[in-house]
């Protein structure tokens, strides 16, 4: 896992309090609990700083069953818990928290929908690290032909499906398939640089 530098994450930080440090009114709660969710990754899995994040945790979820708050809010704050519990090596407790929020997200904004998608990738990744390896190649298919249709072939999130999925293939022992699909994510992330630079290949 890449780790902030120092200034990155002490930025990150600030960013996320600054954020968070409003009053809390009805029309406030959504982004008290993204910035306080966002807290509990940002201090679990940069900082490795567990105390704080089961701290975070805490405020998001009260946050989140507020009466008045937004029930996507709870998909949020489990999209961060899963994130947090993966980063602590709890890849059981992090699978049924994004279940929690793949369920939510489904049954609020329909299954074809980008952040669904977003979760099943997490989940997937939480599979993997069960061991489950056809089950996370599985749902990551599912996520990489979502992206192809919606974004084409030659976009970051598709080239970061063609990684997950690469390396389930490589846990079952598939490796032929795994280098070839592994070799097209370079292809996605050059050719969406050399559009924004107005670069030709």
């Amino acid at each position: 896992m890449t780790r902030l530098r120092a200034r990155d994450l002490k930025g990150a930080e600030e960013q996320a309090l600054a954020s968070y440090h409003i009053s809390v009114t009805a029309d406030d709660i959504a982004q008290q609990v993204r910035a306080s969710s966002f807290l509990v990754s940002l201090y679990g899995k940069y900082s490795t700083d567990f105390a704080q994040a089961e701290t975070w945790l805490g405020v998001a979820k009260t946050h989140a069953a507020d009466p008045e708050a937004d029930p996507l809010m709870e998909a949020v704050v489990c999209q961060h818990e899963g994130n947090y519990l993966y980063g602590r090596g709890q890849y059981q407790q992090a699978l049924e928290a994004l279940d929690r929020g793949i369920d939510i997200r489904t049954r609020v904004q329909g299954a074809e929908h980008d952040m669904v998608y977003a979760l099943r990738n997490n989940h997937a990744s939480a599979l993997r690290a069960l061991g489950r390896s056809a089950e996370a190649e599985a749902e990551q298919r599912r996520a990489l032909a979502y992206l192809e249709r919606t974004y084409g072939t030659m976009n970051p999130e598709v080239a970061r499906s063609y990684n997950n999925i690469g390396a389930a293939l490589n846990g079952q022992g598939q490796h032929a398939e795994a280098v070839e699909l592994l070799g097209r994510a370079p292809v996605s992330y050059t050719h969406l640089r050399a559009h924004e630079t107005g670069r030709n290949l």
